[in-house]
């Protein structure tokens, strides 16, 4: 009888040990991670390495084991993974006990003297039939990172470039200035957000570049790069621009700067200045934008020797009313990667809600010895004016170049002179992006000395009143003499 039983409590023991040896290797996992992505938030100034961990939880009453662990990027990435004391890129056959956990531990390897910004990758957790992942972020090259911060009054200056992730936010009654020469770059989805004033500094021979973080030759001109955007309970995406101003934001201005390869280079929500525009830009270039150069509703900008090309949709759309004037501005949307089916310029003072129509104030609209043009369809018309209530809306085009097939520009209450012209405006090389003019345009010498004196000289400080025959757009022609 002994023997029965100890023999009994034998099969009793492997019993429960095959029980407890049993795990789930497939479906659902439920595993639970310490967190979803792991941020290297230490910018590297040499090459170097450092190292950062998570836990990953088994929450399940039984073991689970993992076919692999991995970097999504394997022997390529520039991290390494230690997996419970095993070395990566891949480790597998991991287990991991009921209600327990491992660590996994990450170390970057960074050359700051590489081209990205950021490096990322991710670790794989793959089961029998599912995977999931950690998302890995690194920050590569001597940079000032701003990281999802909202600012007080501060100076930015040409030392570093400055590297902003996810956003910026200048609060409200605060003052970001940037100064001359200095370099911001974006990561895709980051934004620059304004509550309270930005003051761009830039000059002629060191503009404030605004860009995104990819540094390669092939992304130069290549847009949609940067800008946020907002997800709203009902699954309607916002988006915001990259350089984006709220309606508590007050005195900006943008003097010599260079705009490039975001979403929306610049989106105006409602900012009017009681004395002064919401925005004075001046000298500036918006261009390879997957959507719109500026986006302004019911806001007011003054503008002198603009350039805005390269916009997937409009170059400038301004709408819901406001008060705009852009003297001395070259708006050539040609879009080399697109096809567009929108024209360059858009100007609206309502909305339709439901049965609804709201109309706003176009208290101005003035464009001064300036140029509209571009290549949307067959030479269809780049100046599109959609108003309700006329009398309450305000706008003239004066000493201009327009391509405006679509409009009466004798009407003398909207167009003053109009320089017409079957040839196009002859701008110095389309395909290399250069909006000077060339020795035959049309826009040569045809601007009225009254708005040049405004604006005396051009986008590259030069005297565009010597002759008292100041030219179209915002590039003097200078003659070789």
């Amino acid at each position: 009888m002994k023997r029965i039983v100890f023999f009994l409590s034998i099969v009793s023991i492997l019993f429960i040990s095959c029980k407890d040896d049993k795990f789930i290797d497939s479906g659902n996992l439920n595993l639970k991670f310490s967190t979803d992505t792991v941020m290297f938030d230490t910018v590297f100034t040499t090459i170097g390495t450092t190292t950062r961990n998570f836990t990953v939880y088994n929450p399940n009453n039984q073991k689970i084991r993992l076919k692999a662990i991995y970097l999504g990027k394997g022997g390529e990435s520039n991290f390494a993974i230690n997996v419970d004391g095993q070395h990566g890129p891949t480790v597998s056959n991991i287990e991991i006990d009921k209600k327990d956990s491992i660590y996994i531990f990450i170390e970057a390897n960074i050359d700051p003297n590489r081209d990205e910004m950021v490096e990322k990758d991710s670790i794989v957790f793959e089961s029998e039939d599912s995977r999931s992942d950690v998302k890995l972020v690194a920050f590569g090259q001597d940079v000032i990172l701003i990281n999802g911060q909202h600012l007080s009054s501060q100076t930015w200056t040409s030392q570093k470039p400055y590297l902003i992730y996810n956003y910026a936010f200048v609060d409200e009654n605060n003052t970001l200035t940037i100064e001359a020469g200095t370099s911001v770059h974006f990561h895709y989805g980051s934004s620059l957000i304004v509550d309270g004033t930005l003051n761009v500094t830039g000059s002629t021979e060191q503009p404030v570049v605004f860009r995104s973080d990819r540094l390669e030759p092939f992304y130069k001109d290549k847009s949609g790069q940067w800008g946020a955007w907002i997800e709203t309970e009902t699954g309607a995406i916002y988006l915001l621009g990259g350089l984006h101003f709220t309606q508590k934001s007050k005195n900006n201005s943008i003097d010599n700067a260079i705009i490039e390869n975001a979403i929306i280079g610049i989106q105006m929500d409602s900012v009017q200045g009681e004395h002064n525009p919401g925005l004075i830009i001046n000298n500036t270039i918006i261009r390879h934008m997957n959507l719109i150069g500026i986006l302004a509703k019911t806001s007011s900008i003054e503008s002198h020797n603009l350039v805005v090309n390269d916009c997937g949709m409009h170059a400038l759309s301004l709408l819901l009313g406001g008060n705009y004037w852009f003297n001395h501005a070259t708006i050539a949307n040609y879009t080399p990667y697109t096809s567009r089916t929108t024209p360059a310029v858009a100007i609206g003072n309502y909305y339709k809600y439901e049965e609804q129509i709201f109309v706003y104030p176009l208290e101005r609209c003035n464009f001064t010895n300036s140029i509209i043009y571009g290549k949307y369809g067959n030479n269809q018309s780049e100046l599109v004016v959609d108003l309700i209530e006329q009398n309450n809306a305000n706008y003239y085009f004066d000493y201009c170049i327009l391509q405006a097939t679509d409009i009466d520009t004798t009407d003398a209450t909207h167009f003053g002179k109009i320089i017409k012209t079957e040839q196009g405006v002859n701008f110095k090389d389309i395909g290399k992006y250069n909006f000077e003019l060339d020795t035959l345009s049309p826009a040569k010498d045809a601007g009225l000395l009254e708005y040049g004196n405004l604006s005396p000289l051009d986008l590259k400080g030069n005297s565009r009143t010597t002759d008292s025959k100041p030219d179209l757009g915002a590039y003097e022609r200078l003659e070789e003499k």
